[in-house]
């Protein structure tokens, strides 16, 4: 039996509108609370006012500053839900 993982909400960190808009639709239908942001600070906003599960990175493979970016989100995740992030 495969390991299953409860997802009540996902942010999308990605520039691309289609991409969101897709994403958004499917979501909402399944139920899944979504919430999207084109930047780092946009995210930081969205983590701060709402409970998010998943966090999705899109578009940035040009982006040097990627791992830092993560590792960030990755801390503020921490000290807002202890004992919930799964990577």
């Amino acid at each position: 039996m495969k390991n299953q993982v409860s997802v009540e909400s996902l942010l999308l960190i990605a520039e691309e509108k289609e991409l969101t808009g897709n994403l958004q639709a499917v979501l909402q239908e399944a139920g899944v609370s979504f919430f999207a942001a084109s930047s780092e600070k946009q995210a930081e906003e969205v983590l701060q006012a709402q409970r998010v599960d998943v966090i999705v990175l899109s578009g940035h493979p040009y982006d040097e500053t990627l791992a830092d970016t993560v590792r960030r989100l990755r801390e503020q995740i921490r000290q807002r839900w202890s004992g919930r992030l799964l990577c």
